[in-house]
């Protein structure tokens, strides 16, 4: 409401304009007269604020208004009937006046609140006018400056006790649409805070070497997190235990604890507390073998091998060793590292010497008594030899061995009577030998080398025996239909291993047939004629001396 003067004709033709807001002036001698034509033509303009101070409002200021419905003054009737209206300002006549109270009035003012941390509360304020806007504010203290709170803008303030706003003030301002405010009573919040107390307190602890030790602390408050502090014994000052975030601590003793201190800080978002501190004792358990591995052990070779040690202690360590002939010393085995010591016995190993070092993290160490391992050899042997087959030409043919043994390994042999000399056939080694059977075949023998590490044996041999087999067509010939002077092809397939094709053709179904010379393709291609309409045609499929004939088809005439 600083504005003090709107000239002649400044809102002409605003057919955009519906409603119009003219606040009280700030200066109370100005804006006394609205200007000449200040509205006219605002067709869409149907309703506008009036102030009391104004008294004259001249020619044609609402001429062709004529939606123009109500008009909201902030005088008093007495001051409208004072009010000088010139001429054309029909619209402003005949709408409707209403006598507006601008003064804002609040009717109950918000109070200050007490809430527990984490809780709920609200403040509050009623107006006895409807049509107005509310903005809240706040500041931390009585001493700093107030701070806008975006988003609330209604009657009623709720906010969340903490520690960050305990002691904070508020106040509301509220605004019409008149230009005028008032401001709410300052009130403020108060928070009570749950800050953390302990209930309690860990305890000295005294546990034995290689068992765990527990310390547990218990507090009040909400939403608590614990971090617990370690002093070692030979340490200088606290550490934070990573990770150690629960009420219980669990510390595995060892003798290196032995002496140690610990204590827990419970937090929250209101405060924090320190428990006191509780030092753990550790007793030494003197490490001993309780059972020692068998003195000696027989196995077969190709079979496991298991050795174990018991030992009792705080959380012993194993390792196995074996003794090094050339060296005269125990050397470490790689991967042995349990309490068992497995693996696969070789025929290397016969009369090996083994025993175990065992340890802990409290300086103890003992060595197991030896065991000597016998390995017995367990040579590969033929259980079942292969047998005689019989196989088709072009069909798979098999021969399979049985062997007994750990690790066997398999070599096929091939020869092509009994008279001629055994060959290896490259890639067959494996109990199963399957290949592809010819007629070139037809009478050889096989044979399998078994062998491991102890030992090899030779299976009996088995002939194959291989039959001729005949060539099936898998695509007959067909019919042709064709003009005269074209040319027309027939088309047959036929599967057999190395499969010849010959043509024959005969001029009438009781002709004779007729071998065509060098027609020995898959496909026959014949030139059509008047001479030649009704021929017939048929293809002869020949492999390993067998031969088949195809069905017998027609040259047509189109």
């Amino acid at each position: 409401n600083s504005v003090e003067i709107i000239g002649e004709g400044a809102f002409t033709g605003c057919t955009g304009l519906t409603s119009f807001v003219w606040p009280e002036p700030a200066n109370a001698t100005k804006m006394t007269t609205m200007a000449q034509e200040m509205f006219m033509d605002c067709t869409n303009l149907a309703s506008i604020t009036l102030p009391a101070r104004v008294r004259e409002i001249d020619n044609s200021a609402f001429l062709r208004c004529d939606n123009l419905k109500h008009v909201y003054y902030l005088g008093t009737k007495a001051q409208k009937e004072n009010m000088l209206i010139r001429g054309s300002n029909g619209p402003l006549l005949d709408a409707a006046w209403h006598f507006v109270d601008p003064a804002l009035t609040i009717t109950a003012q918000p109070k200050s609140i007490t809430v527990k941390s984490g809780a709920r509360g609200t403040f509050s304020i009623k107006m006895k006018q409807t049509e107005v806007s509310y903005q809240w504010y706040t500041r931390p203290n009585g001493n700093e400056a107030w701070t806008l709170m975006d988003g609330e803008t209604k009657a009623t303030l709720t906010v969340v006790g903490a520690k960050a706003n305990n002691g904070s003030q508020y106040c509301c301002r509220i605004a019409n649409l008149y230009g005028n405010h008032v401001d709410s009573d300052i009130v403020n919040l108060n928070v009570t805070l749950d800050v953390p107390v302990v209930k309690t307190q860990p305890k000295n602890t005294t546990v034995k070497s290689g068992s765990n030790a527990k310390f547990t602390v218990k507090a009040s408050g909400k939403k608590l997190v614990y971090t617990w502090y370690e002093w070692l014994a030979d340490a200088d000052g606290w550490t934070v235990m990573a990770g150690e975030t629960k009420a219980t601590l669990i510390v595995p003793a060892t003798m290196a604890k032995n002496g140690s201190r610990y204590y827990c800080r419970v937090e929250n978002g209101d405060g924090n507390a320190a428990s006191l501190e509780a030092t753990l004792t550790v007793t030494p358990v003197p490490l001993s073998i309780k059972t020692h591995p068998k003195a000696t052990m027989t196995v077969k070779s190709g079979s496991k091998v298991k050795l174990s040690v018991k030992a009792a202690g705080p959380n012993p360590q194993y390792q196995w060793r074996r003794w090094d002939d050339e060296a005269k010393t125990w050397t470490d085995m790689d991967g042995q590292t349990k309490a068992d010591c497995t693996f696969t016995a070789t025929m290397a190993d016969n009369g090996a010497r083994f025993c175990c070092k065992v340890w802990d993290a409290d300086g103890g160490e003992e060595q197991s008594r030896e065991a000597t391992l016998t390995v017995t050899p367990q040579p590969a042997s033929v259980q079942t030899s292969p047998k005689n087959a019989k196989a088709k030409s072009g069909a798979k043919a098999k021969f399979t061995v049985k062997a007994a043994g750990p690790n066997v390994e398999y070599q096929w042999c091939v020869r092509a009577d009994e008279n001629a000399p055994w060959a290896e056939v490259d890639g067959a080694t494996a109990a199963t030998y399957t290949f592809t059977a010819a007629m070139a075949y037809n009478g050889r023998q096989y044979r399998c080398h078994v062998w491991n590490a102890d030992g090899d044996e030779w299976s009996a041999e088995a002939t194959l025996t291989v039959t001729p087999a005949a060539p099936k067509f898998s695509t007959q010939p067909k019919d042709a239909k064709v003009k005269a002077g074209d040319q027309a092809a027939f088309t047959v397939k036929a599967s057999g291993v190395n499969v010849e094709y010959q043509w024959y053709y005969r001029t009438s179904k009781e002709g004779e047939w007729v071998l065509m010379d060098g027609e020995t393709d898959a496909t026959l291609t014949v030139q059509a004629g008047e001479d030649n309409f009704g021929w017939q045609f048929r293809c002869t499929a020949a492999a390993e001396g067998l031969t088949v004939d195809s069905k017998i088809v027609t040259l047509k005439k189109k």
